[in-house]
């Protein structure tokens, strides 16, 4: 961990190896009540993709990759958070990049394994991904419990049963929205929506 100075105080850059040393981020930033989790990826940080975020090689139909992938990156960005003293729980906001929308829900399945707590987050198709085979990227931002703000969760209407997030998260004065498409996730598009 090292510490620089910033224009709200103290700045703490959080090294738990997570990340390649060739690229040049910290596996997290520490500032005032937040600490913010770089985009993480299933990789070893030498290698490329970790042993155990692959399907063993002899059995490639019993363990789906993302699966495997997005246990690993959760473990990695609950060892980060854990090293500034935070749980899962705390993550106020989250973003989630995947190459195949079709890993969505394999995907949220083990996000369910590590998220007690609903949690604003936007999922985004990517094109690629720097690490070969790597099929998910996720970032987060997390708040301190000590920091005295207040959090809040909370939904316009009745969540759908499956959803695993709330469209809106206020800590203090700030709100974190969830990412938003034009339809109702209960009844799909609406017809102002169509042309």
């Amino acid at each position: 961990m090292s510490r620089g100075q910033g224009k709200q105080g103290t700045i703490e850059r959080l090294n738990a190896g997570a990340t390649h040393p060739a690229v040049h981020q910290a596996d997290a930033l520490a500032a005032g009540p937040f600490v913010y989790v770089s985009g993480l990826m299933a990789d070893d940080g030498v290698n490329g993709l970790a042993a155990e975020a692959q399907p063993k090689p002899g059995y490639p139909y019993y363990e789906s990759a993302v699966k495997l992938q997005m246990r690993h990156i959760l473990t990695k960005v609950r060892g980060i958070l854990g090293q500034a003293g935070l749980e899962m729980d705390h993550v106020v906001k989250a973003h989630a990049f995947l190459t195949d929308p079709a890993d969505f829900l394999p995907m949220d399945e083990v996000w369910r394994e590590f998220f007690r707590t609903k949690v604003s987050r936007t999922f985004v198709r990517a094109g690629a991904l720097p690490v070969a085979g790597a099929r998910l990227c996720v970032d987060v931002m997390a708040c301190r419990p000590d920091s005295g703000l207040e959090i809040a969760r909370d939904n316009a209407g009745p969540p759908p049963p499956f959803s695993q997030k709330v469209e809106a998260t206020r800590v203090g004065d700030l709100i974190f929205t969830s990412g938003q498409l034009g339809y109702d996730s209960r009844f799909g598009f609406p017809p102002e929506s169509r042309r």
